[in-house]
């Protein structure tokens, strides 16, 4: 069996902090994402968190979002070039196109390479995009499925509760 690092804990008490979605805990993600990159520079999973990280502060509008949208790119396209296969980053970046250029098209193709990678389920990406697009029986169908996947996730549930929003569906 293989033990944990010193980065692993950053990085996995970084990812339990930041599933709280409150701005305090989202801070503390971030500092240990920060620090998890520091122990271990080559991790991907610490860059992608950072990225994580600087796109929910951007969501819950507690950041300056042109440096939460440069900090949020780069290290999304850092864990990229750690491992290329990894799914995190590319959820990332499809926030980033959407909400900095407002290109769906590169949001889409980002966030449909991140379930090619096995994230399907598990981030509201593909399903806010659907719902942007206004796919919303598609973006239900896929929020039901991350749901199945991860049942007390604050994100998604609050995600798919806006979908129904969206759909006058109150």
């Amino acid at each position: 069996s293989e033990v944990l690092t010193d980065a692993d804990r950053e990085y996995l008490l970084g990812r339990h902090l930041w599933h709280k979605v409150e701005p305090v805990q989202v801070e503390r993600a971030l500092h240990r994402f920060h620090k998890a990159a520091e122990l271990d520079p080559r991790s991907a999973l610490a860059h992608a968190g950072i990225a994580d990280s600087h796109v929910l502060m951007i969501h819950l509008a507690m950041t300056n979002r042109a440096h939460s949208l440069k900090e949020a790119r780069a290290a999304a396209h850092r864990a990229i070039a750690l491992d290329p296969n990894l799914a995190l980053p590319r959820v990332s970046l499809g926030y980033v196109a959407a909400m900095s250029d407002l290109d769906l098209r590169s949001a889409r193709r980002e966030f449909e390479r991140g379930v090619e990678l096995g994230f399907a389920g598990t981030h509201p990406g593909y399903g806010d995009y659907l719902t942007w697009v206004g796919d919303l029986d598609g973006a239900r169908r896929y929020f039901q499925g991350a749901k199945e996947i991860d049942p007390v996730s604050a994100i998604i549930g609050t995600r798919a509760a806006r979908l129904e929003y969206f759909a006058q569906r109150y």
